[in-house]
This record gives C-alpha cells, sequence and structure tokens, in this order.
C-alpha cells in the first residue's frame, strides 16, 4: 500500500464522470453475457437433447467476436467511438430479444446468437479506442485495472447466479434481462460527450486496405508488436480450463471439481488486476511485463508431476492472475501507442489475437490430454509457454531501450 501513497486511487478514478459510465455499462453487460450463456446453454439441450448443439451454441457466444475484430472494427475509426459503441449495443438487445421469442427455431437461433456476438468486436475496440481520452496520465492503467477486477467479479458472479435465474425467469426471461442489460448500457454510454474522429482521407470504414495499415503499423511499430505477441502466450495458459472435466476426472473427483477449475483462474485475474494496478508504480510496470509472461507458463511446469486439487487451484490462479497482468498491461500500452487514426483497427487486431488464442488453446488442451494425462498436457502448455514468453521478454526488453514508453506508463 505504501507504493501508491499520494497517488490515484480507485474513488479518484471512478469522480472521473466519462470513465464511470464507461465502466457501469461494461458491468452491465458482462453480467448478462454470462446469464445470456448459460440461458442459451439451458434452453439449447431442452429442446434439442444434443450436447453437441449445446456446446456449438455456446461457442457461437464467443467466436463470431473474432470475425467482428478482423473486419468490423474500422468502424472505431470512422464514425464517433461513443455512437459506434451505443448502435453496437442496440443491435444486440434486438438480436437477443428475438432469440428469447418462443418457438424461434434452432438455425436462426444460431444466426441471431452469432449475429449479436458479431458486435463485440467493434464495440471494444470503441471502447479500448476511446479509454485513453477519458483517463488520462496515471488514472489511466489505474482505470483498466479497476475493469479488469469489475469484469471477473461480474462473471464469476454471472455464473454463480444464472442457475438460480433462470430458474426463477425462465431461459426466455433470462435472455430478455441479457438483452436488457445492453439497453442499459446504450444508456449510459449516451452520457459521454459526442468525440469526432480523424478518418483517414479517402478511406471507408470497412476497407480491408485500412485493416491492413492496422497490421502494418503494428509491424512497423516494435513495441506495438511485441505487445500484440504478448497475447499468443493465453493459447497455453487457458489450457487448464479448456480441460476442466478430464482434469477432474483424472483427480478422481465430481462435477463440484470440474467448477472449482473453472473458477481458479478468474479468481487469480480479480487479485492479480489489483495487485499490478493499485500497488505496483507506474514506472516499474513496463518492466514487468516479460517476467510476469514468463511466471505465467512456470507455475505450470510443476503439474508433470501429478498433485491434488487444492495444490493444482493454487497454481492455476495464480498462472491465471498473472496472465490476466499482462494481457491486461499490453491491451492498454497498445491502445496508449496507436496513432489515433488507426488506434480502433490496431487494437481490433490485438482483440482478435486474444480471441484466436483463447479459442486454440482448448482445442490444444484436449489434444494433449487425450494422448497424455491432463496434468501432463498442463504441464508441457507451460513449459513451451516459457520458452516463447523468454523470447518475448527479451524482445521487450530491446523495444523498450529503443523507443520511449509514453509518460503515463512510466510516470511514478
Amino acid at each position: 500500500m505504501r507504493w501508491s501513497r499520494g497517488g490515484p486511487t480507485y474513488r479518484s478514478v471512478l469522480a472521473v464522470r466519462e470513465f464511470r459510465f464507461l465502466w457501469l455499462a461494461e458491468v452491465s453487460s458482462v453480467c448478462g453475457d454470462q446469464l445470456g450463456r448459460i440461458a442459451l446453454s439451458i434452453l439449447v439441450f431442452s429442446r434439442t437433447g444434443s450436447a453437441a448443439l449445446t456446446g456449438l451454441t455456446y461457442g457461437l457466444t464467443f467466436l463470431p467476436t473474432l470475425v467482428g475484430s478482423v473486419f468490423l472494427t474500422g468502424l472505431a475509426d470512422h464514425f464517433r467511438r461513443r455512437n459506434v459503441m451505443i448502435a453496437c449495443d442496440g443491435v444486440r438487445a434486438v438480436l437477443l430479444a428475438a432469440v428469447a421469442i418462443p418457438g424461434v427455431p434452432l438455425w436462426l437461433l444460431c444466426v441471431l446468437v452469432a449475429g449479436s456476438t458479431l458486435f463485440n468486436g467493434p464495440f471494444k475496440a470503441g471502447q479500448q479506442a476511446l479509454l485513453p481520452e477519458v483517463l488520462t496520465g496515471d488514472r489511466y492503467m489505474l482505470g483498466v485495472s479497476l475493469r479488469q477486477v469489475s469484469i471477473q467479479i461480474a462473471q464469476l458472479s454471472g455464473f454463480a447466479l444464472g442457475g438460480a435465474l433462470v430458474s426463477f425467469l425462465s431461459p426466455a426471461g433470462t435472455l430478455l434481462a441479457d438483452s436488457g442489460t445492453f439497453v442499459i448500457s446504450a444508456v449510459l454510454l449516451g452520457c459521454l460527450a459526442s468525440r469526432p474522429v480523424r478518418p483517414r482521407e479517402g478511406e471507408r470504414a470497412l476497407s480491408p486496405r485500412g485493416l491492413g495499415r492496422g497490421v502494418a503499423a503494428i509491424m512497423r511499430d516494435r513495441r506495438l508488436l511485441v505487445l500484440v505477441a504478448v497475447g499468443v502466450l493465453n493459447v497455453f495458459h487457458i489450457v487448464p480450463e479448456g480441460i476442466a472435466a478430464p482434469y477432474a476426472h483424472q483427480l478422481g473427483l465430481g462435477h463440484y471439481a470440474v467448477t472449482l477449475i473453472l473458477a481458479a483462474a478468474p479468481f487469480g485475474a480479480v487479485i492479480g488486476a489489483f495487485v499490478f494496478g493499485r500497488l505496483v508504480p507506474a514506472r516499474r510496470q513496463a518492466g514487468l511485463l516479460g517476467p510476469v509472461a514468463v511466471l505465467a507458463g512456470a507455475v505450470l511446469v510443476p503439474l508433470f508431476v501429478p498433485v491434488g486439487l487444492v495444490w493444482s487451484l493454487v497454481l492455476f490462479a495464480i498462472s491465471g492472475g498473472l496472465a490476466t497482468i499482462y494481457t491486461m498491461y499490453s491491451g492498454a500500452l497498445t491502445a496508449q501507442l496507436a496513432p489515433e487514426p488507426k488506434r480502433g483497427r490496431i487494437t481490433g487486431v490485438n482483440s482478435a489475437v486474444l480471441h484466436t488464442s483463447n479459442g486454440l488453446g482448448p482445442m490444444l488442451g484436449g489434444l494433449l490430454a487425450g494422448a497424455l494425462l491432463p496434468s501432463t498436457a498442463v504441464a508441457i502448455a507451460g513449459a513451451v509457454s516459457v520458452v516463447l514468453a523468454v523470447m518475448i521478454a527479451m524482445s521487450w526488453a530491446n523495444a523498450r531501450r529503443r523507443s520511449p514508453m509514453p509518460q503515463a506508463a512510466v510516470s511514478a
């Protein structure tokens, strides 16, 4: 606590009116998303009795975000970002309300769910591009920390309360509640200032050439390239979540162990985001990116020797907390370093990398766990991660020596 004396606090960050509305809008949407995922799973399984179709529908709440992150983020560099976010919320609210209509054919339900998820990409691009304009100086990273802590708590709360709420409201009623959270978010975002953007002259909002320029901007700035590359490590650190069920089976435990394994990383994320954002001085954060990325994989390596549930949960929580730190910091600094006219596209590319990594991780873990013990699969993922993280850490150190960091990232 001594480190943060005299510096900004969560209270001072929340005192910034526009950030407060951004924060409340995001917390509302995240809570609704978790409720919606549970309701969709129950709704589809009750109608079809198919675990495969249930899994497919659940996947549709994640995967289209990748497409939106790649192809629609140009909207955030072409139109006023507040308006883009409000429009995305409005579309998602309508589509999810349509999902709740009784008797909707399964194929149409899948289309509606995928469509609503598609707009997560441009929404996030607008949000991440807008945040550095709302919070400046050393409040910026603290605001990012507060967002991350709140998101993880909202996700845990949504999963914890989702089952009870679905029983009380029915799946359709819960989906309507999810739709309502996007309406609330849009109303809150309407309280933000409408800031103009400066799109590149002659460039269209959905121009593939514009997306290419975003990638080219990342390739030209070694700092941005390393910050985006560190997100690839999520492929390995999400493996424990992807094989939670077989891991619990290896331990000879029941469904409760699966729930605990799934909750371990988000629980660690809450602690990691708080400690890094609130207690670590801003001037030291850039130097910790490499070591944190290495340690996030290193704590999984001991699982080459199978341990019990308690120690597994401890290691998963530590890894999840460390992974959250490098993901949070790299994403925030990417938005700071990105040139303003291309900020939406650059943050969109970064989001695409993260979503791809989070999607491939469970697949990788499943393949390894099918051939080896689940604990061995996690340990191998951790070991490979360490090797790659060391390379990334060395590249980050070189990039920092060659180019200065933004003042907000290094000030005390």
